[in-house]
Order: C-alpha cells, then sequence, then structure tokens
C-alpha cells in the first residue's frame, strides 16, 4: 500500500472529473440513441399486436 504522503489526490480527482465526463458523453451520444430504437422497436410490436387483437 502507498503511504498518505505518495498519493496525488489533485491527480485522482483530475482523472475522476474527466472520466465522468467522458462516460456521460458516452452515454449521451452513443447509448440513449441505441436505447430509443429499441424502445421504438418495442413500441411499435406493441401497437402491431394490439391492432390485431382489436381486428380479431
Amino acid at each position: 500500500m502507498a503511504n498518505e504522503k505518495d498519493l496525488d489526490y489533485g491527480a485522482i480527482a483530475a482523472v475522476i472529473v474527466i472520466s465522468a465526463i467522458a462516460f456521460t458523453g458516452i452515454g449521451a451520444f452513443y447509448v440513449r440513441p441505441l436505447w430509443d430504437k429499441r424502445k421504438a422497436k418495442k413500441l411499435a410490436a406493441a401497437k402491431k399486436a394490439s391492432l390485431a387483437k382489436s381486428v380479431s
């Protein structure tokens, strides 16, 4: 284990902040559109199924 004197808290904080910004960006611009497509697909399938039930 490292001594407390050896730890650079500024660098640790910078890594945490940069990681938070990076993961937020990835979530906003990559993961969210994938979830929206999947949700739209499920909604379309549900509407199709309910339409088929109401017709028959």
